[in-house]
């Protein structure tokens, strides 16, 4: 039994009362009763999925450090070293029983401020009756110098019968005393919040439920080693990044796809669970999974000349893509959002020519840097979620490569006369297609009023470019639409149309408007 002599007092907050006991140990015998409920840097992706999904939560807290540990430990055996910072302790939270009592000590049957803390010293390996909130490797370190049985300051939290200090308030005082020296890292921040209701996820918020059901989704992902009634084998068991602790990047067979859990919940939330659904409801976090890891399955068996030379699955940066894999994932969303579960994916894949299709786009792609990669993530985006929903390809001949590099791209002009306050009208508009490639001519008089009014879904960016401008300083005309001025614009006008496609590529057209 260790037995604490402390001042107590009580917190009153929200309704809640929160009584504190603040005294002295060692850090010697703290080590004996208290610890860190802490993962460590070898606990799998797994595990900590299940342990989050599956209350009461448990090994919430950071690694302990080896480093850190000795460094204090050297310190603090140096003479004149003293440590007044106080450590942080609370009840254990997932004990049956109840190790911990205080008492009010007496002065001749008078209370005094002074409280005796009694605490049972475990034997075996049932877990220690007090978790360390803030000063783990305070407490480690300490207790392996000379200075193991120094006094320490102490601060207590204990519940005293009721239940103030619950898991989600404990793991948010955890979170909030963390010293900025070690901040959380991104990926234990987001499924600790996720874990205790904190932050995006509590369930205050408007914006909770989709936000948690996204996060669950990708749990779920990574927990299961199989998924559905069928048992499908689950590629994406263990592989989802929890941990980044551990130094390793997780991928799934056979390649590609390394993602952390706040990527794929991001993904699941924005699209996904943020949409709106055709068929009226959102499929729960295990149902999507089951999709997910079918259309997945579908891919790999699709892709196979060679995988590991695909934007999906390469081994090496110049193969593999983390746009298209975006893309890929939001295509399939897409098409659980319109037709639900239970989907031939095989069947999709194939009217989408996947297995005929050339997924090694390293032989004609310029680059994914800068605006051109941005650019060419919104344009995967929106190519893959139009084709999965439609069930289609948006060109013929062609396939979705093709499409991407920007096989039948067009724009349509449209020229419109003007009104006698200078307004463009629908009256008498004309209309002009212009393909990638073109150099056309067109008469639009008695029109006045040029615009851009629809392009194929396979150009990124358009510019428009005043043909008689310098090389050196290119003029561009607004595509919103501009109005041909007989003292400023040249008759015929020289447009320079270039196309903007996925990975830096483009295709030019050329149009002459006389006027």
């Amino acid at each position: 039994m260790l037995t604490l002599n402390c001042l107590k007092k009580i917190i009153s907050t929200g309704g809640s009362n929160f009584p504190i006991f603040v005294g002295f140990s060692t850090a010697g015998d703290l080590s004996l009763v208290a610890e860190a409920p802490s993962f460590t840097r070898h606990t799998t992706h797994s595990d900590i999925c299940a342990n989050i999904l599956t209350p009461p939560v448990k090994d919430w807290q950071r690694p302990l450090s080896s480093a850190r540990i000795n460094q204090i430990a050297n310190v603090y055996s140096q003479p004149g070293e003293l440590m007044p910072n106080p450590v942080l302790l609370c009840e254990n939270t997932t004990l049956g029983s109840r190790p911990i009592s205080a008492r009010q000590q007496l002065n001749n049957g008078v209370p005094t401020d002074v409280w005796e803390v009694d605490i049972d010293i475990p034997t075996g390996n049932p877990g220690k009756p007090l978790w360390i909130l803030d000063g783990q490797h305070r407490i480690n370190g300490l207790a392996a110098s000379v200075q193991a049985t120094a006094p320490l300051p102490v601060v207590l939290l204990l519940n005293q019968g009721n239940a103030s200090y619950s898991g989600p308030t404990l793991a948010k005082i955890f979170a909030q005393v963390t010293t900025e020296a070690t901040p959380l890292t991104d990926l234990h921040q987001e499924w600790l919040t996720f874990a205790f209701k904190l932050k995006a996820y509590d369930i205050t918020s408007p914006t909770a439920a989709p936000t948690r059901r996204a996060m669950e989704t990708v749990a779920e992902l990574c927990r299961k080693p199989t998924v559905g009634s069928s048992g499908l084998t689950n590629p994406f068991h263990n592989v989802v990044r929890f941990n980044d602790h551990d130094t390793t990047i997780p991928r799934p067979r056979p390649g590609g796809f390394a993602y952390s859990c706040s990527e794929l919940k991001e993904l699941f939330l924005r699209d996904y669970y943020n949409c709106a659904s055709q068929i009226g409801h959102h499929l729960s976090p295990i149902d999507l999974v089951t999709e997910f890891v079918a259309a997945f399955n579908a891919l790999v068996s699709s892709v196979t000349a060679p995988q590991q030379e695909s934007v999906f699955f390469g081994t090496t940066p110049r193969y593999e893509q983390k746009i298209m894999q975006d893309a890929f994932i939001t295509g399939v969303l897409s098409a659980i959002l319109e037709r639900g579960a239970g989907q031939d994916w095989l069947g999709l894949l194939n009217s989408l020519q996947f297995s005929t299709t050339n997924w090694n786009f390293s032989t004609w792609m310029v680059t994914l840097n800068g605006s051109a990669g941005s650019q060419s993530k919104s344009l995967a985006k929106q190519v893959f979620s139009t084709a999965f929903r439609s069930r289609s390809l948006p060109t013929s001949p062609g396939n979705l490569a093709d499409y991407l590099q920007g096989n039948g791209a067009w724009l349509e002009f449209a020229f419109s006369r003007l009104t006698p306050s200078g307004r463009a009208t629908s009256a008498g508009r004309s209309n002009l297609r212009v393909v990638g490639g073109n150099t056309l001519s067109h008469r639009i008089s008695p029109a006045r009023h040029v615009k851009v009014l629809n392009k194929s879904g396979n150009i990124a960016k358009l510019d428009l470019i005043d043909g008689n401008s310098p090389v050196t300083r290119l003029a561009f005309f607004a595509q919103r639409g501009f109005v041909l001025d007989p003292a400023t614009s040249q008759n015929p006008l020289k447009v320079h149309v270039r196309m903007h496609h996925y990975g830096g590529t483009t295709k030019e057209a050329n149009l002459s408007i006389t006027w």
